[in-house]
């Protein structure tokens, strides 16, 4: 299969890699959501999930793949050019460099964190994702799409939340930032899936294509299909 035989694959990936850049610099505010202190970018990065479980389940793993990775080569690049500009003197009367370097100076660790976190969630989301159609023949969309991400949302939130506050935050703090980003990523994926349900039906008829990843090679480093 060719990717350009595809109407939508370029736009879902495009929105796909935006929503990762955003959550980048959204993570380093905390904010309180109820009982929750959570990474701002909460309110953001369910959607990375979402559009994951959609690019697994209609394009499959084999193209799934490569845009993971260049999500991760996109926001390498984002913290190298936010680095430089911040590295790069300011003029006299511009007096908010301390400002600009705090916001965006917290980015490198919180983007490593995120690169080392999406890079196993996202894959673990995708790959549960295509096994799990594959053993269920494609039926009980619901249940699979909840399953995956629930899976890929403790392996990101486990691994970003450590690396990227350990040191930083009280550990009962970030327990708590734990359990509520699991809670409230899962439990926005549960009142999206009408919405996703429906979009991906939506998609599967336009696209003309439902793929099984039954002959995929699932190594996250492997070009093989």
């Amino acid at each position: 299969m060719k990717s350009n035989h595809y109407k939508y694959l370029t736009y879902i990936a495009m929105l796909y890699v935006s929503t990762f850049l955003i959550s980048n610099v959204l993570a380093s505010k905390i904010i309180h959501l109820g009982v929750f202190d959570l990474p701002a970018a909460v309110i953001v990065y369910p959607l990375i999930f979402i559009l994951d479980d959609i690019l697994a389940e209609i394009y499959g793993y084999q193209h799934t793949r490569p845009i993971i990775w260049f999500a991760l080569l996109c926001s390498f690049i984002q913290v190298l050019f936010f680095q430089a500009s911040i590295a790069i003197p300011a003029i006299p009367e511009w007096h908010f460099q301390k400002a600009y370097a705090q916001t965006l100076g917290a980015v490198p660790r919180i983007a490593i964190a995120g690169l080392i976190a999406i890079a196993c969630s996202q894959f673990s989301n995708a790959y549960v994702l295509a096994k799990l159609k594959i053993k269920l023949q494609g039926q009980y969309l619901a249940a699979r799409l909840v399953a995956s991400t629930f899976i890929g949302v403790s392996v990101d939130t486990f691994i970003f939340i450590s690396l990227a506050f350990y040191g930083q935050l009280p550990l009962h703090i970030i327990a708590l930032m734990i359990i509520g980003q699991i809670i409230v990523k899962v439990g926005y994926e549960i009142l999206m899936l009408p919405v996703i349900i429906l979009l991906i039906k939506v998609l599967k008829k336009r696209e003309g294509v439902d793929y099984y990843d039954t002959n995929t090679n699932f190594n996250p480093f492997s070009r093989r299909r």
